[in-house]
């Protein structure tokens, strides 16, 4: 069988020296030597082997019944690719083994390696060793077709449990992750035997560059419509194009010259409250040279 050959501007052709009687599209029959840019892709769902041809046609439109006889599989044009290996079996196989280690990866758990490796994160090697042994069981089954069915509603459970599930309406993105409490088992679904607690540290509050400090006005507000001398600058050009603004400026203006007195105008005005103090009426002592 030949494979997709690499030529020098970057491009992938089927090489016809290497053609052989498999190297035929099943469903156009085009071959090597009739096509000499032929390339095969293979489905990521079904293993089938089409032309690239084939694909842009049947596929373009949206999702689509595979077109190898027999097989029932519906899918979509992104869910074929390039083969990369010659057998079709080392293919299958390489894609299920990374689907599995990919899910069970420690770091979609929030967990980090620690510089011992990621036999420290278990309470025990041998909790570790079984962490292995389940992602090989379970890579075996799919690709031997042994208890298919409930090794991936194994690894559904284990991602709907932890967040790790794709939404249907949108693929792109995953299902809402759930709120894991200080003291949570790190594999909330219970797949993953043997981990040490991971305490959740409590979320902190935003930092607040403020420190408290009301943005409100509370001494002074700017009226909708008011005269000032700058409104002249209003409209002018080289004004607008630097960002200036006559309310800024004014409200800028006032919070400098009310910042700090906490007092009320009205009540120095000598209002129902008077705030004013009177003056130290103290004798200064003999000794104080003030």
């Amino acid at each position: 069988m030949a494979t997709n050959v690499l030529t020098q501007n970057g491009t992938f052709r089927m090489d016809a020296s290497l053609a052989s009687a498999s190297d035929v599209c099943p469903v156009c029959k085009s071959t090597a030597q009739t096509s000499p840019n032929l390339r095969f892709k293979v489905s990521s769902k079904c293993y089938h082997r089409i032309c690239e041809g084939c694909v842009d046609r049947k596929f373009s439109a949206g999702k689509a019944q595979c077109p190898i006889s027999g097989c029932h599989h519906m899918l979509w044009k992104r869910d074929w690719r390039l083969q990369t290996f010659e057998d079709i079996q080392v293919e299958r196989e390489v894609d299920i083994r990374r689907r599995v280690w990919r899910t069970l990866d420690l770091t979609n758990l929030g967990l980090v390696e620690p510089e011992g490796g990621w036999e420290n994160v278990f309470e025990d090697l041998r909790g570790y060793n079984d962490y292995l042994e389940m992602m090989e069981e379970m890579a075996m089954n799919l690709i031997t077709n042994i208890d298919v069915p409930a090794t991936n509603k194994k690894l559904r459970d284990y991602e709907t449990a932890n967040g790790l599930r794709k939404d249907k309406d949108d693929p792109k993105a995953l299902l809402k992750a759930p709120v894991r409490q200080p003291g949570d088992y790190p594999d909330l679904s219970g797949l993953i035997r043997g981990l040490k607690m991971k305490k959740v540290a409590p979320k902190q509050a935003a930092y607040d560059v403020w420190e408290g400090v009301t943005k409100q006005r509370e001494y002074f507000s700017l009226s909708a419509k008011h005269e000032s001398s700058w409104d002249h600058y209003t409209n002018k050009k080289a004004t607008m194009a630097g960002g200036w603004n006559v309310a800024d400026y004014t409200e800028e203006s006032l919070l400098r010259a009310f910042s700090g007195l906490g007092v009320f105008i009205e009540n120095e005005k000598g209002g129902k409250m008077d705030m004013r103090l009177p003056l130290a009426t103290i004798a200064p002592h003999a000794d104080d040279v003030f």
